[in-house]
């Protein structure tokens, strides 16, 4: 692989996340903010986004997901 980058992520979804949430003071988005909503071309695309926007770990937020903490 060439540019490093695997296909578990998107890159510039986690650079403007933490642009933004820098901007905001937002320092712990996953209790700070009480609403989110993704675009969900594909069922991993959301669970991607999420872990993405630093509201569940890399890799854990199928963990999220079946421990209900989407459902709140």
């Amino acid at each position: 692989m060439v540019s490093g980058w695997n296909g578990s992520y998107f890159h510039i979804t986690r650079v403007a996340a933490t642009k933004v949430y820098d901007r905001q003071g937002i320092a712990k988005p996953r209790e700070q903010l009480s609403l989110i909503e993704a675009h969900d071309c594909s069922s991993v695309t959301e669970l991607v986004t999420m872990e993405d926007l630093h509201i569940s770990k890399e890799g854990q937020g199928w963990r999220d997901v079946l421990d209900g903490f989407f459902r709140r």
